[in-house]
């Protein structure tokens, strides 16, 4: 069985109060496997680290001890090659509004390393 997602011992804490000095463990001793092709949903009261684990797993974030593979791909060491194949897409909306529609394409495109002919013809306007 392949794996989408894997977390053995995920552990990641805030800190907090005056100069950080308190500790907040949000995720301690997390495992997960996820299969692919499942669809998986993250669900549980606010502040129990949904939100951590997501970012963990999108790399926007580093776990503080633990090992996190997505897609086969190590959160840490492989984070580069991780951000080729996965996007994270939040609730709330991201578009420039001042951009027309093509602009913000290109916009987000040279965020994700895209350039030239390549990224022209990906966001070139189609006729309906």
């Amino acid at each position: 069985m392949e794996l989408a997602v894997k977390a053995q011992g995920l552990d990641k804490a805030y800190r907090t109060g005056f100069w950080g000095r308190q500790v907040k463990p949000v995720l301690q001793g997390l495992n997960l496997e996820v299969p692919q092709g499942v669809i998986f949903g993250i669900l549980g009261p606010n502040g129990v680290g949904k939100t951590t684990l997501i970012s963990i797993l999108a790399t926007l974030l580093r776990p503080d001890a633990g090992e996190v593979a997505v897609l086969g791909l190590d959160v840490r060491r492989q984070a580069a090659r991780l951000r080729e194949r996965i996007n994270l897409a939040g609730g709330a909306t991201k578009f420039i509004w001042s951009l027309t529609v093509v602009e913000n394409l290109r916009f987000y495109g040279h965020l994700y390393g895209l350039w030239g002919t390549f990224l022209a013809t990906r966001t070139a306007p189609h006729p309906l």
